[in-house]
């Protein structure tokens, strides 16, 4: 991809990358800051953004935050696991309360795509962060009790590829109008 953006100039490649590149966070993570990316996956997608940067101008990466729909939150996930416990009467098994990430409906990233596309060129940044709340687990633990009325039991496992990584979003928000977008606590 690299290769052909060289050779046709009027290519729009965007690179999904991933908010996990910038590893431990306890303030929200920006486009500026040094990346630290502490597992595999998130090595990797530093290797091609690096890729990216050093050999073409042309292109987009989009550092997207934690993913949820309604449809796979039925099937794995904090989400998941979090509706199994109030069936079930579970302890809900996490590596931390405090741990904060950044959640965004797949509705909502397939919107910011499209609106990318069609002002790509007008788009001055070569990278932005994809994402729309900042929420940590004992929060949305708050929220499912909120709705449910149930108390959930915690066990805390400490997992180092669990970090925390709240995203600052300001560059995405002056591109795009969030306003519309939905909020964990509206869908679940």
């Amino acid at each position: 991809m690299i290769k052909l953006t060289k050779k046709f100039e009027y290519l729009n490649i965007i690179y999904f990358s991933s908010s996990l590149i910038y590893g431990e966070k306890k303030l929200p993570a920006s486009e500026i800051e040094n990346t630290q990316p502490i597992c595999n996956y998130s090595k990797i997608k530093k290797k091609v953004e690096k890729l990216y940067l050093n050999r073409s101008k042309q292109f987009k990466i989009l550092r997207i935050a934690n993913i949820y729909d309604l449809k796979t939150t039925k099937k794995t996930g904090l989400i998941c696991n979090i509706k199994k416990v109030l069936k079930n009467d579970n302890k809900l098994t996490i590596p931390s309360l405090n741990l904060v990430r950044n959640y965004l409906l797949l509705d909502d990233l397939c919107k910011i795509i499209l609106i990318i596309l069609k002002n790509y060129t007008l788009i001055n940044q070569n990278i932005i962060n994809i994402g729309h709340e900042n929420l940590s687990i004992k929060k949305i633990i708050s929220i499912f009790e909120k709705k449910y009325k149930k108390k959930i039991n915690t066990r805390i496992i400490n997992n180092k590829l669990n970090p925390s990584i709240p995203l600052n979003i300001n560059r995405m928000k002056s591109i795009i109008n969030i306003k519309r977008f939905n909020k964990l606590k509206d869908i679940i």
